[in-house]
């Protein structure tokens, strides 16, 4: 088992999913608008990390996996603890945008809606979870997942 899989399955047996999935979970990902790299900004981005998991937490949302990658965002999300999916997301994205104002850009930057792919069983999870965190390896953005600041799991992160 390699570093990724460990973790990946480290992080799943420690929430007691490693054989059943209590709740649906969800590969989602979110675009931004003409493919505006906003996320080259890595402390914006790190920014943005803060505010997912500040989301999670509050809705009890589980966060499998996350990864914003320069033009888009790919997050692995389980809508737990009665949470539902589009509030979740929604509340981030509005969150984000009002950070990226408050850095003094008023230009949206965010597609409408998004994407969404439900995940089924831990096997399914496990493979969602490390196709989202080798997306700057497979860029070429790093050689590993873990150089790249603003990827990580439920409990790795910046």
């Amino acid at each position: 088992m390699d570093v990724l899989e460990w973790l990946l399955w480290d992080g799943l047996r420690r929430l007691g999913i490693d054989s059943l999935l209590p709740d649906p979970a969800f590969a989602v990902t979110v675009g931004t608008l003409s493919s505006l790299p906003v996320f080259d900004d890595i402390p914006f981005g790190q920014e943005c990390v803060r505010l997912l998991r500040h989301v999670c937490d509050r809705t009890g949302a589980r966060l499998y996996a996350y990864c914003l990658m320069p033009d888009h965002a790919c997050l692995l999300v389980g809508p737990g603890g009665g949470a539902a999916l589009r509030p979740t997301v929604t509340a981030w994205k509005t969150l984000c945008s009002r950070a990226r104002r408050q850095r003094g850009s008023w230009v949206p930057f965010w597609q409408q809606g998004y994407a969404e792919r439900a995940v089924a069983g831990p096997e399914a999870l496990r493979t969602a979870a490390r196709y989202v965190l080798e997306k700057p390896v497979r860029a070429g953005l790093v050689s590993d997942f873990r150089d790249y600041p603003l990827c990580g799991t439920l409990d790795r992160g910046p």
